[in-house]
């Protein structure tokens, strides 16, 4: 095998270990996204979907950040405005289950940035 062969069959492999999760009508996930499997990512939107359904029942959840394995902040739209600091939802998982631990209705800190 040429040297050639191998830089492309690397990158290649490369490429394919660095895919984001990606859910037909899911939000963009960022931040440490490897450590979030898409069964998880289910389930965080399921629980801060249902949240946002009581508060504001046409927003959408617009962005989730993977802060670490336990900790995820969701990210939502208010009406079609595209905000600086939007609203978010803090997640943590424990005992295997996703909860709401903190939420912020209003422009704010960011709760990523610790």
């Amino acid at each position: 095998m040429s040297i050639r062969t191998l830089l492309v069959v690397a990158g290649f492999t490369l490429a394919l270990s660095c895919q984001s999760i990606v859910l037909a009508g899911a939000p963009a996930v960022d931040g440490k996204d490897y450590l979030l499997s898409e069964s998880e990512l289910r389930a965080v939107l399921s629980v801060a979907r249902a949240r946002l359904e009581q508060l504001r029942r046409w927003s959408s959840i617009s962005r989730v950040h993977v802060v670490t394995s336990t900790k995820i902040v969701t990210y939502y739209r208010v009406g079609n405005s595209d905000e600086e600091a939007p609203p978010y939802f803090v997640l943590h998982r424990t005992n295997g289950r996703w909860y709401i631990t903190s939420e912020m209705d209003q422009a704010g800190f960011d709760p990523v940035v610790e």
